[in-house]
């Protein structure tokens, strides 16, 4: 971030650049994800200081470095393309050679288009278009996100757990269930210990943090090491694993022989879950069921509900937030 601020507005927006990089809550918070978004910001920064240096001297070379940034970002998400008004802006604000760059442009359009043309396919499979419309019963149905869960009373949370992780002071079951400074009352000792301590006592706290996480059942995470665990000692040959809301994390523990598909929870809430669910369960022997976080997308616990009255005599096992399904089939 720092040598794109150098190379775009000069050497002293360098410095404030790396610090606001560094200090970012979004950043500091999706560089602790298993997921794609500190991979997506790298490869804006390197696409934005490719295509700098490419405006100002043309040429085969820079191009190829841009377009290898750019396609990288595309395939790590496609809200990449969220950048393109300031590239475009960039590319086409120098009104020399107006032409050659559009010729360029062109190229490197089809080319980037090119490199998503095999997800096509499955993002018009997979994205539930009819929100688009108008008065559409799916979105009345079953909102994106939901209402908002920000309160005030997370601020002083989030800057203790950019500290010290989420294993000192309340824990997020305690925080979803009283979002509120009365929850963080009784906790604040510990809280403005992390703020001041240093040296030693650093370690100290740390050590109290690593006891909670080990050995305090209130601080677990969704327990997908021993879900993954059980799959990798229990699955067949010919069986596949269904993640059902949060994949990433079984990706992560996984890394098992059997092929991980995904079905997204937010369906749910829809008239055809039935045939989503035959689709990702597919014509195989048996699947392995792994059901994560349903509390946001589906209080209700619908899906559940469905895949048990479907498969009544699916052997069953729970862990700390998350659920298993064994299904056999013939």
């Amino acid at each position: 971030m720092a040598w794109l601020a150098a190379l775009w507005l000069g050497r002293g927006a360098a410095l404030p650049a790396a610090w606001l990089a560094a200090g970012s809550p979004y950043l500091v918070w999706y560089s602790q994800e298993a997921r794609c978004y500190s991979l997506l910001m790298l490869c804006v920064v390197l696409s934005c200081v490719a295509l700098l240096s490419l405006a100002r001297r043309p040429g085969a070379r820079a191009a190829l470095v841009y377009g290898a940034a750019a396609a990288a970002g595309l395939l790590s998400s496609f809200s990449f393309v969220m950048i393109a008004p300031l590239h475009l802006r960039w590319w086409l604000g120098d009104r020399e050679e107006r032409g050659r760059r559009i010729r360029l442009l062109a190229l490197t359009a089809a080319g980037l288009a090119l490199v998503a043309l095999p997800w096509a396919p499955r993002l018009l499979r997979v994205w539930d278009w009819h929100r688009l419309g108008p008065g559409s019963t799916f979105a009345e149905a079953a909102p994106l996100r939901g209402n908002t869960t920000f309160h005030a009373g997370a601020i002083p949370f989030a800057l203790h757990a950019f500290a010290v992780g989420y294993t000192l002071g309340p824990s997020l079951r305690e925080l979803r269930a009283a979002a509120s400074p009365r929850t963080l009352a009784h906790h604040a000792p510990g809280i403005a210990a992390a703020r001041v301590a240093a040296g030693a006592a650093v370690g100290v706290i740390w050590a109290v943090s690593l006891h909670h996480a080990y050995f305090d059942s209130r601080y677990a995470k969704e327990d997908y090491r021993s879900a993954a665990a059980l799959i990798r000692e229990r699955g067949a040959q010919g069986e596949v694993l269904l993640s059902v809301n949060s994949d990433e994390p079984m990706v992560y523990y996984y890394r098992g022989p059997l092929p991980q598909t995904r079905l997204w929870l937010g369906f749910a809430g829809h008239p055809d879950l039935d045939r989503r669910l035959t689709e990702a369960l597919g014509n195989v022997p048996g699947v392995w069921v792994v059901l994560s976080r349903p509390e946001d997308l589906d209080p209700g616990d619908r899906f559940a509900r469905a895949l048990d009255a479907r498969y009544s005599g699916a052997q069953r096992w729970s862990f700390a937030g998350v659920r298993v399904w064994h299904i056999r089939r013939s």
